[in-house]
C-alpha cells in the first residue's frame, strides 16, 4: 500500500512532464520455486509456479491504483487490510474471487 501511495503522489509530476504512468497490484501467497533458473552461461534469478502465474494475471487485470488479490491470500491479512469483492479474474484453469485491497 505504501508503494501505491508513493506512486500517486509521483503520478502529479509525471503527468506534468507528459509521462501517464501507473501502477496495478496483483498479490498472492504461496508457495513457487525461487533461485537461479536456466543453464550455464544464462542463468538468472526468477521465481516459478502457480503462485506467480496468478499474482502475474491480477497484476494483469489491477487498473491504475489498485491492488487485487485473491481471496485465500486476502484471509490471510484480514486483519491488516479491509478488502471488497470486484469480480473474478482470468485465469486458464481456475476463476478465482477477486478483492481490491
Amino acid at each position: 500500500m505504501g508503494m501505491r501511495d508513493r506512486v500517486k503522489e509521483l503520478r502529479t509530476g509525471w503527468l506534468q512532464k507528459g509521462y501517464d504512468l501507473d501502477l496495478g497490484i496483483g498479490l498472492a501467497a504461496g508457495y513457487a520455486a525461487v533461485g537461479n533458473i536456466g543453464f550455464e552461461g544464462q542463468l538468472d534469478y526468477s521465481a516459478v509456479g502457480n503462485v506467480t502465474n496468478l499474482a502475474s494475471r491480477l497484476c494483469g487485470a489491477a487498473k491504475g491504483g489498485q491492488i487485487l488479490t485473491d481471496q485465500k491470500t486476502l484471509t490471510q491479512i484480514d486483519n491488516l487490510v479491509r478488502g471488497r469483492a470486484v469480480g473474478r479474474a482470468a485465469s486458464k484453469r481456475l476463476r478465482p474471487p477477486c478483492a481490491r485491497v
